[in-house]
């Protein structure tokens, strides 16, 4: 009934507010070649409907901005109002 209203989620590693970017970069390093060593993995993510996508901590950021923007946009659309 809602055509426009398709929602998709973001997961990710997430870590402390300010992490260093050789650290973070490390990580994200780590996480790839885990993922792309181990062929299983993304078979079973995607078998419960999810997508790998590994991008780098950049992206990772702007993914998340995305997503927010957009349940920003909805929220205005229908009126919603933070609870006290």
């Amino acid at each position: 009934g809602y055509p426009g209203l398709r929602m998709e989620s973001i997961q990710g590693v997430f870590g402390p507010k300010g992490i260093s970017t050789a650290v973070r970069d490390q990580i994200a390093a780590d996480v790839r070649a885990v993922i792309e060593a181990d062929p299983s993995i993304p078979q079973r993510l995607q078998t419960t409907g999810q997508v790998v996508d590994l991008r780098g901590p950049q992206d990772f950021a702007a993914g998340i901005k995305e997503l927010q923007d957009k349940l920003a946009a909805i929220a205005r659309l229908v009126d919603l109002k933070p609870t006290q």
